[in-house]
C-alpha cells in the first residue's frame, strides 16, 4: 500500500469518525430537549425528582415487570417521558396503590427510593377537578371520583357549594393537594 492510499484511508476513517460523532451529539441533544419540552411526567411511586431520576434510571423495566396492573409502560421515542424509562398514563391505566409497592421494590438503580414504604406518602401528581366537565359541578349528584379514590376522606372530599340560582346546595369533590398522591389524575375507574 502506498503512502497516497494510507493516507487516504486515514481521511476517510477520521471523516466517518467525526460524522458519527456529530450524529451521537446531535441526537444526544434531541433526546435531552424532548424529554425537557415534554413537561410534567407521571412517575411510578417513589421515584426521585425529575433531574435525578432520569440519570438514576437504567432503563431495565424491572419495575414495568413488577406492577401487577400493567399501569407502567417504558416510553418510546414519541412519548411524553425521556425514552427508556417508566412513566404512566393515569387517565388509561390509573396507579391501583399497591400496598407492598412491588415497583420501587424491583428497581435495582434507586430511581425509585426505597424509602417509600407507605404508598399513601407516594407524590406521582396531583388530581385535578375539571369545572366545566363535572357533573357535580353542573349540578347533578355524582361521587364517582370520591368512590374511587383510595384515599378517600383525605384526598377528595364532599363539600357544599352553594348555587346561585336557587337555594339548594351542589355537593361538589375538592382535592386536597397535600394528600394527593396522583394516582388517578381525575379519572375514575369502571
Amino acid at each position: 500500500m502506498t503512502n497516497q492510499t494510507r493516507r487516504d484511508v486515514l481521511k476517510k476513517g477520521l471523516q466517518v469518525a467525526a460524522v458519527g460523532v456529530g450524529a451521537g451529539l446531535i441526537w444526544d441533544l434531541f433526546l435531552q430537549k424532548s424529554a425537557k419540552a415534554q413537561g410534567f411526567v407521571p412517575r411510578p411511586p417513589g421515584a426521585l425528582p425529575p433531574d435525578r431520576f432520569e440519570t438514576a434510571c437504567s432503563k431495565c423495566g424491572l419495575c414495568v415487570e413488577a406492577c401487577p396492573y400493567d399501569t407502567l409502560k417504558l416510553a418510546r421515542f414519541n412519548d411524553i417521558a425521556a425514552p427508556g424509562t417508566p412513566f404512566f398514563t393515569p387517565r388509561d391505566i390509573p396507579c391501583y396503590m399497591c400496598r407492598d409497592i412491588p415497583c420501587v421494590k424491583a428497581c435495582p438503580s434507586g430511581a425509585l427510593s426505597h424509602e417509600l414504604t407507605d404508598i399513601t406518602e407516594a407524590k406521582m401528581g396531583v388530581a385535578a377537578i375539571d369545572h366545566y366537565t363535572c357533573l357535580s359541578w353542573q349540578g347533578l349528584r355524582c361521587e364517582i371520583c370520591y368512590r374511587d379514590c383510595p384515599e378517600q376522606n383525605k384526598a377528595i372530599v364532599i363539600v357544599s357549594q352553594p348555587r346561585q340560582i336557587s337555594n339548594h346546595a351542589m355537593f361538589v369533590p375538592e382535592i386536597h393537594p397535600d394528600k394527593c398522591t396522583g394516582c388517578q389524575d381525575g379519572r375514575t375507574r369502571n
